[in-house]
């Protein structure tokens, strides 16, 4: 039986070749691995991003809006201290004064908030009181 040598060459030959392939694997795999890890990074700080903008866009609503309340509050209390301290009233202006007078009676007493014209809002016929108050000739303001 005659086995056949190998000499020491190709032996090494053959090791060099195995490490070669095995450092190449695994330089791969590390760049594989750092590509993954800069990826993990970057969606992190992508998410942190958003999550910050989204915090800082919903923080600036809540100051609009604050920011609305708080001049509409504002302007609502100048409107109804001037309309009830009489600022501005003349002879002129009081069939206005009794119209919102009556007005603001007839939207405090309507189930609803609806006017006395009912579910229908669509209909263009006055309500039977209004009617009825223009027959018996009340003043209208126009």
């Amino acid at each position: 039986m005659a086995t056949e040598s190998t000499s020491p060459l190709d032996l090494y030959r053959a090791n060099l070749g195995l490490e070669l392939c095995m450092l190449s694997v695994w330089r791969e795999g590390r760049q594989q691995a750092c590509e993954l890890e800069m990826l993990r990074e970057y969606l992190a700080a992508t998410t942190n991003l958003w999550q910050q903008g989204l915090v800082s866009a919903v923080k600036q609503q809540n100051a609009c809006i604050d920011g609305m309340r708080d001049a509409f509050a504002r302007w609502q209390a100048a409107w109804r201290g001037e309309w009830q301290t009489g600022a501005g009233m003349t002879s002129t202006t009081m069939p206005l004064q009794e119209w919102m007078q009556r007005f603001e009676q007839t939207v405090r007493d309507a189930p609803d908030g609806r006017a006395e014209f009912g579910p229908d809002m669509n209909s263009a016929a006055p309500p039977t009181a209004a009617r009825s108050r223009a027959a018996q000739g009340d003043r209208h303001v126009g």
